[in-house]
């Protein structure tokens, strides 16, 4: 299955992932959706485009999972996507590279710097990019593994511990300690 984590809500283009699936080649994969209904409207839109599909059965929403649970169900995964309009962060593309699972994400917000060339990025407003990048991850297991590698090797560059030590040169500059 191709797993994405994150809440359910427009901005996180989930209909335009849904529709992208629909598309790709390979008709035995699964679409797993973990997180939150923000917008009970949007969630209701949701679950009739998968019906309106004929997906009923291929796109799994699972609602709101333990972060304990979301590392086995990266794991389990063949590729991670995130195809969010915009973004702040984008935690579970990092989440899914230190599982070593090729990433597909959104080229146009911040996950784009967090991903770099260890991913495929891609234009969240375009369903046959979307869906054509989940077919290569698919079907190029060269490729796949190359992405698992490369985006393993950069999630190492993302802790906690690193972002709080920046926090923290910032809040000394802006104090007028350095």
């Amino acid at each position: 299955f191709i797993f994405y984590a994150g809440a359910i809500d427009y901005h996180k283009n989930i209909d335009g992932l849904i529709k992208a699936f629909s598309r790709i080649k390979d008709k035995d994969v699964f679409l797993v959706l973990a997180g939150v209904k923000n917008d009970p409207r949007y969630f209701e839109s949701i679950k009739q485009l998968i019906v309106k599909l004929n997906l009923k059965g291929r796109v799994l929403l699972l609602g709101y999972i333990p972060q304990e649970d979301l590392v086995c169900l990266y794991n389990m995964a063949q590729a991670a996507i995130s195809t969010s309009f915009y973004e702040g962060f984008g935690l579970p593309v990092i989440e899914a590279m230190a599982c070593a699972k090729p990433v597909i994400a959104s080229g146009n917000t911040s996950m784009a710097e967090i991903v770099g060339d260890c991913g495929i990025l891609v234009n969240p407003h375009s369903p046959d990019d979307i869906s054509a990048a989940m077919d290569r991850v698919l079907s190029d297991e060269g490729l796949k593994n190359a992405l698992a590698q490369k985006g393993f090797k950069r999630s190492k560059e993302f802790s906690w511990e690193k972002a709080a030590r920046q926090m923290m040169g910032v809040w000394e500059e802006l104090a007028g300690k350095h």
